[in-house]
C-alpha cells in the first residue's frame, strides 16, 4: 500500500514539473532591453559645398554622429521627405516698406519650389510681425490661398517688428498642433527696430520643445543693425539661435538679392538628409547632437538639439 501512494505521488510530481516547464517555455522573456527600434534616432540635415550649394548623393560613409561627443553608429541615410508645416513670419513692418515688389516675388518662389519638392505636400501658414505677429494664412496645403496671401502683404507705416514674439508664438503653436518636421523662414529687415521684450534664449527654448528649424533671409543694413536691447536679442537669434535648430541665417545687402536668398533656403530646404543612427539605452539622455561630413569643405546644417 506505502509503495502504490509513493509511486503515486512520484508520478503527480512529475505531471506538476511538466506543466511547469510548458508554461515556462510559453512564457516570452522580460524585455530588459529596448528592441533597437525604440533607440533609432532621426536628423535631418542639409550639406552645402564652398559654393554654399546642396551637395547630394551622400551616402553612410560620409557622415559623423556624435551625442555629447560620443561617435553613434549610423544605421542609413536617406533622401528626407518634405517637412511636414512650413510656416513663413514676413517682416511687414516700416523697414520693409521699399522691398513689397522683391518680397512677394522671393517668397512665391519659395512657396513653389518647397510645394513641388514631393508628397505630402507641407501645410504652409503665412504671418507677419510689424507692431504685432498675425496670421494672414492658416495651414494649408492650397498652394494658390499662400501665394494669394503673399499678395497681399503690405508694409505697416510707422510699426516697428515683433520677430522674437511671433516666434515664440509660432513655436507654441507648432507644439501644440505635435508637427513632426517643422520649418518656420522668417524674413526679416535687420535695418528697423525689434519691438520684442523677450529673450533670445526664450526663443531657442521655444524651437527646441517644438522641434523646429529656423530659417532667415535677413535684409542687413548699411548703417548695422538695431543695437538696442530687443535688436540685440533679435541678433543672437538669427547669429545663433538659427544654426543651433537645425537652420541658417542667410544674410542680403540689398533688396534685389531676396529673391535669390530665397531661392537659396528653397533649396536647402528640398535637398536634405535623413540621417538615422542609433543611440545606446541609458538613464541620462544626451543634451547635444552633432553632424559633420567627412569632407573638411562641406558645411553640415543640422539641429545641434536632441530629439524632443
Amino acid at each position: 500500500m506505502t509503495k502504490l501512494t509513493l509511486a503515486g505521488a512520484a508520478r503527480a510530481l512529475t505531471v506538476v514539473l511538466a506543466g511547469l516547464g510548458t508554461l515556462h517555455a510559453a512564457s516570452p522573456p522580460p524585455r530588459s532591453i529596448p528592441t533597437p527600434q525604440a533607440l533609432e534616432q532621426h536628423a535631418f540635415v542639409t550639406v552645402l559645398d564652398d559654393a554654399s550649394t546642396p551637395v547630394t548623393g551622400l551616402t553612410v560613409d560620409d557622415f559623423v554622429v556624435r551625442e555629447d561627443g560620443l561617435a553613434r553608429e549610423i544605421l542609413r541615410v536617406a533622401d528626407a521627405p518634405p517637412p511636414t508645416h512650413v510656416v513663413l513670419l514676413v517682416d511687414n513692418s516700416q523697414a520693409a516698406s521699399a522691398l513689397t515688389v522683391d518680397l512677394r516675388a522671393g517668397l512665391t518662389r519659395l512657396v513653389e519650389h518647397i510645394a513641388a519638392a514631393g508628397e505630402p505636400t507641407p501645410a504652409m501658414r503665412l504671418a507677419t510681425f510689424g507692431e504685432r505677429p498675425t496670421t494672414r494664412v492658416d495651414f494649408t496645403t492650397a498652394t494658390a490661398r499662400v501665394i494669394e496671401g503673399i499678395d497681399r502683404v503690405f508694409p505697416q507705416p510707422d510699426a516697428g517688428a515683433t520677430l522674437l514674439e511671433a516666434l515664440i508664438e509660432t513655436a507654441a503653436d507648432l507644439r501644440t498642433r505635435q508637427a513632426e518636421r517643422p520649418v518656420i523662414v522668417a524674413f526679416v529687415a535687420e535695418g528697423g527696430p525689434e519691438f520684442s521684450s523677450d529673450l533670445h534664449t526664450r526663443v531657442a527654448e521655444a524651437l527646441r520643445t517644438a522641434g523646429a528649424a529656423l530659417w532667415a533671409v535677413a535684409l542687413q543694413d548699411r548703417q548695422g543693425p538695431d543695437l538696442s536691447d530687443p535688436g540685440k536679442e533679435r541678433s543672437m537669434v538669427l547669429g545663433d539661435v538659427t544654426g543651433q535648430s537645425g537652420g541658417l541665417t542667410v544674410p542680403v545687402l540689398s533688396r534685389e538679392g531676396i529673391t535669390r536668398a530665397f531661392d537659396s533656403v528653397a533649396a536647402a530646404l528640398t535637398a536634405q538628409y535623413d540621417v538615422s543612427y542609433a543611440r545606446p539605452d541609458s538613464l541620462i539622455p544626451p543634451s547635444r547632437v552633432t553632424v559633420t561630413s567627412r569632407v573638411p569643405s562641406q558645411r553640415v546644417i543640422a539641429s545641434q538639439w536632441t530629439a524632443r
